[in-house]
């Protein structure tokens, strides 16, 4: 399954998503081709992840639940990156899109959720090493109950906005989300 870029957070959702239609594999394993597994009924769409040279990037993509009840995401994580966080996108404090945590994703039975710039979106921090446009970045996405699910993300080229952190200033100090990273 492909996921997410480092991108900035950007409304346009452009940039080149991917069409490639794969599915995620349960317990670490990655599991290619159209529909969804029997073990945990996720499937993942359009997922691609923003190339990035250093600091930050995001990943999306479309999740699609097949069960009949709700998929949590409660967390992520990638060889790629120190740390993988769930975000949100929101309106800020000066009218600019700020991204914040968030502590799970809900994938609705027989629904998708999805993942783009300029909304939700999982944000790769302290990347270990430039992300190249083609390169193929691996990320779990932790299940409520223990389950993980390993996506594939081919790194696209994309340039996003630049969305703050709630609660920080995009001016000196802040920390944003632009061509080096963000969702």
């Amino acid at each position: 399954m492909a996921l997410l870029a480092s991108a900035a957070c950007s409304a346009d959702g452009g940039g080149g998503a991917g069409k490639d239609r794969n599915s995620a594999g349960a317990s670490g394993g990655t599991s290619t081709g159209a529909g969804t597994t029997s073990e945990t009924g996720l499937a993942a769409t359009d997922v691609w992840i923003k190339a990035a040279d250093a600091g930050m990037t995001a990943a999306f993509g479309i999740l699609e639940n097949g069960t009949d009840a709700d998929i949590l995401i409660v967390g992520a994580a990638s060889p790629a990156a120190g740390q993988v966080q769930l975000h949100e996108t929101v309106p800020g404090d000066a009218g600019a899109m700020a991204m914040r945590q968030v502590a799970a994703f809900t994938v609705p039975a027989h629904g998708s959720f999805v993942l783009e710039p300029g909304a939700n979106h999982l944000m790769l921090m302290d990347i270990a090493k430039p992300i190249a446009p083609g390169e193929d970045v691996e990320i779990a996405l932790r299940l409520e109950g223990g389950r993980t699910v390993t996506l594939t993300a081919p790194a696209k080229d994309f340039a996003g906005a630049a969305e703050t952190y709630a609660g920080e200033s995009d001016g000196a100090g802040g920390a944003t989300h632009g061509a080096g990273g963000g969702g």
